[in-house]
Protein backbone atom coordinates (compact mmCIF):
# COMPACT_ATOMS: atom_id res chain seq x y z
CA UNK A 1 0.00 0.00 0.00
CA UNK A 2 1.41 3.39 -1.00
CA UNK A 3 1.89 6.19 1.52
CA UNK A 4 -0.84 8.22 -0.22
CA UNK A 5 -3.31 5.33 -0.05
CA UNK A 6 -2.47 4.68 3.61
CA UNK A 7 -2.96 8.36 4.43
CA UNK A 8 -6.33 8.37 2.66
CA UNK A 9 -7.52 5.30 4.55
CA UNK A 10 -6.39 6.86 7.82
CA UNK A 11 -8.36 10.03 7.13
CA UNK A 12 -11.42 8.03 6.14
CA UNK A 13 -11.22 5.96 9.35
CA UNK A 14 -10.97 9.15 11.42
CA UNK A 15 -14.02 10.60 9.66
CA UNK A 16 -15.93 7.34 10.15
CA UNK A 17 -15.05 7.33 13.86
CA UNK A 18 -16.28 10.91 14.28
CA UNK A 19 -19.47 10.05 12.40
CA UNK A 20 -20.14 7.13 14.77
CA UNK A 21 -19.64 9.39 17.81
CA UNK A 22 -21.96 12.02 16.31
CA UNK A 23 -24.66 9.44 15.54
CA UNK A 24 -24.51 8.04 19.08
CA UNK A 25 -24.67 11.53 20.61
CA UNK A 26 -27.67 12.47 18.47
CA UNK A 27 -29.48 9.24 19.37
CA UNK A 28 -28.80 9.63 23.09
CA UNK A 29 -29.81 13.32 22.98
CA UNK A 30 -33.18 12.42 21.43
CA UNK A 31 -33.84 10.03 24.32
CA UNK A 32 -32.71 12.54 26.94
CA UNK A 33 -34.15 15.84 25.65
CA UNK A 34 -36.68 14.76 23.06
CA UNK A 35 -36.87 16.12 19.51
CA UNK A 36 -36.57 14.55 16.10
CA UNK A 37 -33.48 13.22 14.37
CA UNK A 38 -33.49 16.15 11.96
CA UNK A 39 -33.72 18.92 14.56
CA UNK A 40 -31.14 17.32 16.87
CA UNK A 41 -28.87 16.48 13.93
CA UNK A 42 -29.01 20.05 12.61
CA UNK A 43 -28.25 21.35 16.11
CA UNK A 44 -25.22 19.04 16.29
CA UNK A 45 -23.92 20.34 12.94
CA UNK A 46 -24.45 23.93 14.12
CA UNK A 47 -22.57 23.64 17.43
CA UNK A 48 -19.84 21.44 15.95
CA UNK A 49 -19.28 24.13 13.31
CA UNK A 50 -18.84 26.58 16.20
CA UNK A 51 -15.88 24.37 17.25
CA UNK A 52 -17.44 22.93 20.40
CA UNK A 53 -15.88 19.55 21.22
CA UNK A 54 -18.06 16.47 21.86
CA UNK A 55 -17.45 16.75 25.62
CA UNK A 56 -18.43 20.44 25.58
CA UNK A 57 -21.55 19.66 23.55
CA UNK A 58 -22.63 17.14 26.18
CA UNK A 59 -21.64 19.14 29.25
CA UNK A 60 -23.28 22.38 28.09
CA UNK A 61 -26.53 20.72 26.97
CA UNK A 62 -26.01 22.03 23.45
CA UNK A 63 -28.12 19.25 21.88
CA UNK A 64 -31.18 20.37 23.84
CA UNK A 65 -33.16 21.87 20.95
CA UNK A 66 -35.21 23.94 23.40
CA UNK A 67 -32.04 25.94 24.13
CA UNK A 68 -32.22 29.09 22.00
CA UNK A 69 -29.56 30.33 19.59
CA UNK A 70 -29.16 33.41 21.80
CA UNK A 71 -28.24 31.16 24.73
CA UNK A 72 -25.73 29.24 22.62
CA UNK A 73 -24.18 32.43 21.25
CA UNK A 74 -23.38 33.50 24.82
CA UNK A 75 -21.00 30.53 25.10
CA UNK A 76 -17.54 30.06 23.64
CA UNK A 77 -15.78 26.83 22.73
CA UNK A 78 -12.43 25.92 24.24
CA UNK A 79 -10.90 26.09 20.76
CA UNK A 80 -12.13 29.65 20.14
CA UNK A 81 -11.09 30.61 23.67
CA UNK A 82 -7.55 29.44 22.95
CA UNK A 83 -7.48 31.57 19.79
CA UNK A 84 -8.45 34.61 21.83
CA UNK A 85 -5.94 33.82 24.58
CA UNK A 86 -3.12 33.51 22.05
CA UNK A 87 -3.62 37.15 21.14
CA UNK A 88 -2.68 38.16 24.70
CA UNK A 89 -0.03 35.59 25.64
CA UNK A 90 3.10 35.39 23.44
CA UNK A 91 3.64 31.85 22.20
CA UNK A 92 7.40 32.10 22.75
CA UNK A 93 6.74 32.36 26.51
CA UNK A 94 4.70 29.14 26.66
CA UNK A 95 7.29 27.36 28.82
CA UNK A 96 6.90 29.94 31.58
CA UNK A 97 3.51 28.48 32.40
CA UNK A 98 3.37 25.02 30.79
CA UNK A 99 6.76 23.80 32.04
CA UNK A 100 6.35 23.50 35.81
CA UNK A 101 10.09 23.83 36.50
CA UNK A 102 10.30 27.05 34.51
CA UNK A 103 7.19 28.29 36.31
CA UNK A 104 8.73 27.51 39.70
CA UNK A 105 11.99 29.22 38.75
CA UNK A 106 10.21 32.41 37.64
CA UNK A 107 8.15 32.43 40.85
CA UNK A 108 11.33 32.14 42.93
CA UNK A 109 12.98 35.00 41.04
CA UNK A 110 9.91 37.19 41.69
CA UNK A 111 9.67 36.16 45.37
CA UNK A 112 6.29 34.49 44.85
CA UNK A 113 5.30 31.51 47.05
CA UNK A 114 4.89 28.39 44.91
CA UNK A 115 4.91 24.61 45.27
CA UNK A 116 8.55 23.57 45.79
CA UNK A 117 10.15 20.73 43.82
CA UNK A 118 12.51 18.56 45.85
CA UNK A 119 13.25 15.88 43.25
CA UNK A 120 13.21 15.50 39.48
CA UNK A 121 12.86 12.15 37.72
CA UNK A 122 13.70 11.64 34.03
CA UNK A 123 12.73 8.44 32.25
CA UNK A 124 14.39 9.14 28.87
CA UNK A 125 16.86 8.21 27.46
CA UNK A 126 17.29 6.26 30.72
CA UNK A 127 15.91 6.58 34.24
CA UNK A 128 17.70 9.19 36.35
CA UNK A 129 16.81 11.31 39.34
CA UNK A 130 18.06 14.27 41.36
CA UNK A 131 17.19 15.11 44.96
CA UNK A 132 17.75 18.71 46.04
CA UNK A 133 19.75 19.22 42.80
CA UNK A 134 22.11 16.31 43.55
CA UNK A 135 22.18 13.31 41.21
CA UNK A 136 21.25 9.97 42.74
CA UNK A 137 23.77 7.31 41.84
CA UNK A 138 23.22 3.57 41.56
CA UNK A 139 21.39 1.11 39.42
CA UNK A 140 17.89 1.45 40.92
CA UNK A 141 17.55 5.21 41.25
CA UNK A 142 13.79 5.16 41.98
CA UNK A 143 14.16 2.92 45.02
CA UNK A 144 17.17 4.99 46.08
CA UNK A 145 15.11 8.18 45.76
CA UNK A 146 12.28 6.67 47.86
CA UNK A 147 14.81 5.69 50.54
CA UNK A 148 16.33 9.19 50.70
CA UNK A 149 13.13 11.24 50.77
CA UNK A 150 12.34 12.45 54.31
CA UNK A 151 9.17 11.01 55.90
CA UNK A 152 6.02 12.75 54.77
CA UNK A 153 3.41 13.00 52.03
CA UNK A 154 4.47 13.87 48.49
CA UNK A 155 3.02 14.46 45.04
CA UNK A 156 4.67 13.26 41.84
CA UNK A 157 3.42 14.94 38.67
CA UNK A 158 4.50 15.26 35.01
CA UNK A 159 6.50 18.39 34.33
CA UNK A 160 4.25 19.20 31.36
CA UNK A 161 1.02 17.57 32.55
CA UNK A 162 -2.50 18.98 32.75
CA UNK A 163 -6.00 18.11 34.05
CA UNK A 164 -4.61 15.90 36.82
CA UNK A 165 -3.21 13.33 34.40
CA UNK A 166 -0.34 11.37 35.89
CA UNK A 167 -0.59 12.90 39.37
CA UNK A 168 0.05 10.52 42.27
CA UNK A 169 0.04 11.19 46.00
CA UNK A 170 2.36 8.92 48.00
CA UNK A 171 3.92 8.78 51.47
CA UNK A 172 7.39 7.98 52.72
CA UNK A 173 8.13 6.68 56.20
CA UNK A 174 4.96 4.59 56.60
CA UNK A 175 6.24 1.61 54.61
CA UNK A 176 9.47 0.12 53.31
CA UNK A 177 11.32 2.37 50.81
CA UNK A 178 11.44 -0.46 48.25
CA UNK A 179 7.65 -0.75 48.43
CA UNK A 180 7.31 3.01 47.78
CA UNK A 181 9.86 2.75 44.98
CA UNK A 182 7.98 -0.09 43.30
CA UNK A 183 4.76 1.93 43.50
CA UNK A 184 6.49 4.86 41.82
CA UNK A 185 8.00 2.66 39.10
CA UNK A 186 4.61 1.12 38.34
CA UNK A 187 3.11 4.61 38.12
CA UNK A 188 5.81 5.82 35.72
CA UNK A 189 5.29 2.72 33.56
CA UNK A 190 1.54 3.40 33.36
CA UNK A 191 2.24 6.92 32.12
CA UNK A 192 5.13 6.29 29.77
CA UNK A 193 3.98 9.14 27.50
CA UNK A 194 5.52 11.50 30.08
CA UNK A 195 9.29 11.46 30.44
CA UNK A 196 9.98 14.17 33.03
CA UNK A 197 8.51 14.21 36.54
CA UNK A 198 8.56 16.48 39.60
CA UNK A 199 8.31 15.40 43.24
CA UNK A 200 6.91 18.00 45.64
CA UNK A 201 5.84 17.89 49.30
CA UNK A 202 2.06 17.64 49.50
CA UNK A 203 0.54 20.93 50.60
CA UNK A 204 -2.16 20.84 53.28
CA UNK A 205 -5.40 22.82 53.10
CA UNK A 206 -6.03 25.65 55.52
CA UNK A 207 -8.24 24.41 58.38
CA UNK A 208 -11.07 26.70 57.25
CA UNK A 209 -10.95 25.08 53.80
CA UNK A 210 -11.25 21.65 55.43
CA UNK A 211 -14.16 22.86 57.55
CA UNK A 212 -16.04 23.98 54.43
CA UNK A 213 -15.03 20.98 52.31
CA UNK A 214 -13.51 18.03 54.23
CA UNK A 215 -11.42 16.42 51.49
CA UNK A 216 -7.77 15.33 51.67
CA UNK A 217 -7.20 16.79 48.18
CA UNK A 218 -5.70 20.24 47.81
CA UNK A 219 -8.62 22.53 46.88
CA UNK A 220 -7.51 25.50 44.82
CA UNK A 221 -8.93 28.86 43.84
CA UNK A 222 -8.79 29.83 40.16
CA UNK A 223 -8.17 33.52 39.45
CA UNK A 224 -8.16 34.84 35.89
CA UNK A 225 -6.16 38.07 35.63
CA UNK A 226 -5.72 40.64 32.89
CA UNK A 227 -3.02 43.33 32.83
CA UNK A 228 -3.88 46.43 30.81
CA UNK A 229 -1.54 48.91 29.15
CA UNK A 230 -1.21 50.90 32.37
CA UNK A 231 -0.09 47.77 34.29
CA UNK A 232 -3.37 47.76 36.19
CA UNK A 233 -4.44 44.19 37.03
CA UNK A 234 -8.09 43.19 36.78
CA UNK A 235 -9.59 40.00 38.20
CA UNK A 236 -11.82 38.87 35.34
CA UNK A 237 -13.11 35.60 36.77
CA UNK A 238 -12.75 33.57 39.94
CA UNK A 239 -13.82 30.14 41.10
CA UNK A 240 -13.14 27.56 43.78
CA UNK A 241 -12.74 23.84 43.09
CA UNK A 242 -14.07 21.71 45.92
CA UNK A 243 -12.98 18.07 45.89
CA UNK A 244 -14.90 14.92 46.68
CA UNK A 245 -14.05 13.20 49.96
CA UNK A 246 -12.36 10.35 48.05
CA UNK A 247 -10.56 12.52 45.49
CA UNK A 248 -6.78 12.93 45.38
CA UNK A 249 -6.95 16.20 43.44
CA UNK A 250 -9.52 18.88 42.73
CA UNK A 251 -9.68 19.29 38.96
CA UNK A 252 -13.15 19.81 37.52
CA UNK A 253 -12.27 19.11 33.90
CA UNK A 254 -11.01 15.71 32.82
CA UNK A 255 -11.12 13.18 35.64
CA UNK A 256 -12.85 15.24 38.32
CA UNK A 257 -16.28 13.60 38.03
CA UNK A 258 -17.36 14.04 41.65
CA UNK A 259 -15.70 17.39 42.30
CA UNK A 260 -17.53 20.73 42.29
CA UNK A 261 -16.72 24.08 40.74
CA UNK A 262 -18.08 27.15 42.50
CA UNK A 263 -18.23 30.49 40.73
CA UNK A 264 -16.90 33.36 42.87
CA UNK A 265 -17.85 37.03 42.71
CA UNK A 266 -14.43 38.66 42.07
CA UNK A 267 -15.57 41.85 43.81
CA UNK A 268 -15.95 40.35 47.30
CA UNK A 269 -14.88 36.69 47.10
CA UNK A 270 -18.29 35.20 47.89
CA UNK A 271 -19.41 32.03 46.15
CA UNK A 272 -22.42 32.25 43.85
CA UNK A 273 -23.33 29.16 41.82
CA UNK A 274 -21.80 25.70 42.31
CA UNK A 275 -21.87 22.87 39.78
CA UNK A 276 -21.02 19.19 39.58
CA UNK A 277 -20.72 16.87 36.61
CA UNK A 278 -23.89 15.20 35.39
CA UNK A 279 -24.80 11.83 36.87
CA UNK A 280 -26.36 10.85 33.54
CA UNK A 281 -24.48 7.81 32.18
CA UNK A 282 -23.83 9.58 28.87
CA UNK A 283 -22.71 12.81 30.60
CA UNK A 284 -25.41 15.28 29.60
CA UNK A 285 -25.21 18.65 31.33
CA UNK A 286 -24.04 19.92 34.69
CA UNK A 287 -26.20 19.98 37.77
CA UNK A 288 -26.25 22.87 40.19
CA UNK A 289 -25.70 22.11 43.86
CA UNK A 290 -26.89 24.30 46.70
CA UNK A 291 -25.28 22.41 49.59
CA UNK A 292 -21.94 20.73 50.03
CA UNK A 293 -22.47 17.00 49.33
CA UNK A 294 -20.56 15.95 52.46
CA UNK A 295 -21.38 18.58 55.10
CA UNK A 296 -24.76 19.76 53.81
CA UNK A 297 -23.62 23.35 54.30
CA UNK A 298 -25.15 25.99 52.00
CA UNK A 299 -22.33 27.14 49.71
CA UNK A 300 -23.65 30.41 48.28
CA UNK A 301 -22.29 33.36 50.23
CA UNK A 302 -19.28 31.53 51.64
CA UNK A 303 -15.84 33.01 51.00
CA UNK A 304 -12.47 31.24 50.77
CA UNK A 305 -10.23 32.11 53.72
CA UNK A 306 -7.51 34.71 53.10
CA UNK A 307 -9.44 36.03 50.10
CA UNK A 308 -7.68 39.39 50.00
CA UNK A 309 -4.29 37.69 50.25
CA UNK A 310 -5.27 35.43 47.34
CA UNK A 311 -6.22 38.45 45.22
CA UNK A 312 -2.98 40.27 46.06
CA UNK A 313 -0.90 37.20 45.20
CA UNK A 314 -2.70 36.81 41.87
CA UNK A 315 -2.17 40.46 40.98
CA UNK A 316 1.51 40.38 41.94
CA UNK A 317 2.04 37.20 39.92
CA UNK A 318 0.25 38.72 36.91
CA UNK A 319 2.77 41.56 36.79
CA UNK A 320 5.71 39.20 37.27
CA UNK A 321 4.67 37.11 34.25
CA UNK A 322 4.34 39.98 31.79
CA UNK A 323 4.26 40.26 28.80
CA UNK A 324 1.74 37.40 29.09
CA UNK A 325 -1.34 39.50 29.86
CA UNK A 326 -4.21 37.11 30.57
CA UNK A 327 -3.53 34.04 32.73
CA UNK A 328 -5.50 31.68 34.94
CA UNK A 329 -3.84 31.06 38.33
CA UNK A 330 -4.42 28.00 40.53
CA UNK A 331 -3.82 29.05 44.13
CA UNK A 332 -3.79 26.78 47.17
CA UNK A 333 -4.80 28.09 50.59
CA UNK A 334 -2.53 26.79 53.34
CA UNK A 335 -2.17 27.70 57.01
CA UNK A 336 0.89 29.81 56.13
CA UNK A 337 -0.88 31.66 53.32
CA UNK A 338 -1.83 31.28 49.65
CA UNK A 339 0.59 29.38 47.39
CA UNK A 340 0.79 29.38 43.59
CA UNK A 341 0.36 25.90 42.13
CA UNK A 342 0.41 26.75 38.44
CA UNK A 343 -0.49 29.31 35.79
CA UNK A 344 -2.62 28.48 32.77
CA UNK A 345 -2.24 30.43 29.54
CA UNK A 346 -5.18 28.50 28.06
CA UNK A 347 -7.59 28.59 30.99
CA UNK A 348 -11.01 27.01 30.46
CA UNK A 349 -13.92 29.34 29.73
CA UNK A 350 -16.41 29.63 32.61
CA UNK A 351 -19.42 28.62 30.53
CA UNK A 352 -21.16 27.49 33.71
CA UNK A 353 -22.13 31.18 34.14
CA UNK A 354 -22.83 32.34 30.56
CA UNK A 355 -23.78 35.90 31.51
CA UNK A 356 -20.53 36.47 33.39
CA UNK A 357 -18.51 34.74 30.67
CA UNK A 358 -20.12 36.92 27.99
CA UNK A 359 -19.10 40.03 29.95
CA UNK A 360 -15.49 38.82 30.04
CA UNK A 361 -15.50 37.91 26.35
CA UNK A 362 -16.77 41.35 25.38
CA UNK A 363 -14.07 42.97 27.50
CA UNK A 364 -11.26 40.85 26.02
CA UNK A 365 -12.45 41.39 22.46
CA UNK A 366 -12.61 45.15 23.05
CA UNK A 367 -9.09 45.08 24.49
CA UNK A 368 -7.85 43.14 21.46
CA UNK A 369 -9.51 45.62 19.10
CA UNK A 370 -7.98 48.60 20.93
CA UNK A 371 -4.56 46.98 20.87
CA UNK A 372 -4.80 46.21 17.16
CA UNK A 373 -5.97 49.75 16.48
CA UNK A 374 -2.99 51.17 18.37
CA UNK A 375 -0.67 48.92 16.39
CA UNK A 376 -2.15 50.16 13.10
CA UNK A 377 -1.83 53.79 14.23
CA UNK A 378 1.79 53.24 15.26
CA UNK A 379 2.56 51.62 11.93
CA UNK A 380 0.95 54.49 10.05
CA UNK A 381 2.93 57.05 12.05
CA UNK A 382 6.14 55.16 11.32
CA UNK A 383 5.37 55.18 7.59
CA UNK A 384 4.66 58.89 7.64
CA UNK A 385 7.88 59.55 9.54
CA UNK A 386 9.93 57.46 7.12
CA UNK A 387 8.32 58.90 3.96
CA UNK A 388 10.32 61.65 2.22
CA UNK A 389 8.56 65.03 2.19
CA UNK A 390 7.71 66.39 -1.22
CA UNK A 391 8.56 69.99 -2.17
CA UNK A 392 8.75 72.30 -5.07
Amino acid sequence: MSFRTHSLWHRLSVIAGKARIAAEMIGQARKHYGGGYLSVGLRFIDVYAKRFSPSEILELDLLDVSKSRVEIDQLISKEDMVRLQRSFNPVELTNQTENKLDFERLCAEAGLPSAATVAVVETQPHVSATLNHEAIAGGDVINALAARLPPGAYVIKPRDGALGRGVLVFSCGDSEPDSVGETLKAHLDRHEDFDSWLVQPKLINHEEVTRISPSPALQTVRLVTYVDGNRDVRILLAGWRLADENAEFDNFSGTGKNNAFCDINPADGTMRNCFMKSRHPFGFGLHEVERHPITGQILAGLRPPMWQDIVELGKTAALAFLPSKCLGWDIAITSSGPVLIEANRYWDPHNEDPVEMLRVLRFLREERTKRDSRAVDSGQQALETDSPTSGK
